[in-house]
């Protein structure tokens, strides 16, 4: 018996299993996914203690993408070790390593259960998302916010888990095969609703591109695409304030923070070219190498780009092993994209983001990253599970 169908046959396990990913569907479009990561962790912890003695660790080096995960990983630590502030940086690899391996472990036994997953999960997702964007709409309506946030999440957060839950939603209403798929409309609308809501421009143009990648599939499908822009585009046009913000903002003079905060990455990049500044440092280091000394320009978190924030952090070996793994699960994603609906929206959800953080960083952070990574690992799950001849690229 193999260790993933041991692994399914202990029910106590399970159910922790279980409870973890029902959380994680339901509260993830919320901005929170720590109660369901932590229950995942739980199960890993119990797994790898009751098949300790049957888990050959040098596997893991068997595997090539395994090889440059784990190459980014050990790179990070030695990333930390040379850092401007050592126990940040130590801190924020731990944690990267931990969400990463719990993550991708957890998917990849998670895609073993298909009735779980289109019985439940799907339709707790929608139920989630309705929840969250009803508040989301509601919240910014009945106060004096500028921009919609979420249950739980600030506003680029948000816009990044609503762009993942929207394109879900419309894998899923495109799978149901029933009288009731249409009710699934609701929460989509409402979704889109509350992703503009957010007036994230980069949450808007990563859901646009998306949506474009998610329906390459047919003709057909890119005719709907088209009338979906123009009704979107047209709502937008109409609405001044949407408007100001989507269309007549797209300007490099309105965009000039952005291109500060890139500008002064380059320096960083520039002064610590091999190990960076290290995981975790970029707000530290970065008052030092300010590319206009403005007041409001003195403190920022990232680098506002996910590869130059690799790049600032890690190094450029971190950023080219980053690099590497993306290209080789977005490789594999783009074969996925057959008839099941869902898998073509795992994949165009995944693009999504990472065109989202060419203008942010939001998956640095934990309740998002856990989403980033999962739909990573699910690619890499189904892809194994669908070409077991080519596992040897697979992660885990």
């Amino acid at each position: 018996m193999s260790l993933i169908n041991k692994i399914t046959s202990i029910n106590k396990m399970n159910l922790l299993l279980y409870i973890g990913w029902f959380c994680i569907a339901l509260f993830f479009s919320w901005g929170n996914t720590s109660l369901g990561f932590l229950f995942l962790m739980i199960h890993s912890i119990i797994y790898l203690i009751i098949n300790r003695k049957e888990i050959n660790f040098n596997l893991l080096f068997k595997f090539k993408t395994n090889i440059i995960l784990i190459s980014l990983l050990i790179w990070t630590l030695i990333s930390a070790v040379f850092a401007y502030h050592k126990s940040l940086a130590l801190a924020s690899t731990l944690g990267f390593i931990i969400l990463i391996s719990i993550t991708l472990f957890e998917t990849k036994i998670l895609i073993n259960f298909k009735k779980f997953i289109y019985k439940l999960l799907l339709p707790i997702m929608t139920l989630g998302i309705t929840i969250a964007s009803s508040y989301i709409i509601y919240n910014y309506f009945s106060s004096t916010l500028r921009r919609a946030t979420g249950v739980f999440s600030n506003v680029n957060d948000t816009g990044t888990l609503l762009i993942i839950s929207l394109i879900l939603i419309i894998s899923y209403f495109e799978y149901l095969n029933n009288n009731y798929k249409y009710l699934v409309l609701i929460p989509g609308l409402l979704n889109l609703l509350a992703l503009l809501l957010t007036f994230s421009r980069g949450a808007f143009i990563g859901f646009i591109a998306g949506l474009a990648i998610y329906n390459l599939r047919s003709k057909k499908h890119l005719v709907i695409f088209i009338l979906i822009f123009i009704l979107i585009f047209s709502f937008i046009y109409s609405n001044p304030k949407l408007n100001k913000r989507f269309i007549k903002s797209l300007t490099i003079e309105d965009n000039m923070d952005r291109i500060n905060i890139w500008m002064s990455s380059l320096k960083m990049i520039k002064a610590h070219p091999i190990q960076g500044v290290g995981p975790g440092n970029f707000p530290k280091v970065y008052p030092s190498y300010r590319w206009v000394e403005k007041k409001s320009n003195r403190y920022k978190s990232f680098a506002h780009n996910i590869f130059l924030n690799m790049a600032v952090e890690t190094g450029i070996v971190g950023f080219i092993l980053f690099t590497i793994l993306i290209i080789l699960v977005l490789s594999m994603g783009i074969k996925l994209f057959n008839n099941n609906p869902i898998h073509r929206g795992i994949v165009a959800a995944l693009i999504a983001v990472l065109i989202h953080n060419q203008f942010d960083c939001t998956v640095l952070k934990f309740e998002v990253g856990v989403v980033f990574w999962a739909l990573i690992g699910l690619i890499l799950a189904i892809y194994q599970k669908e070409n077991p001849e080519k596992s040897n690229w697979i992660l885990f």
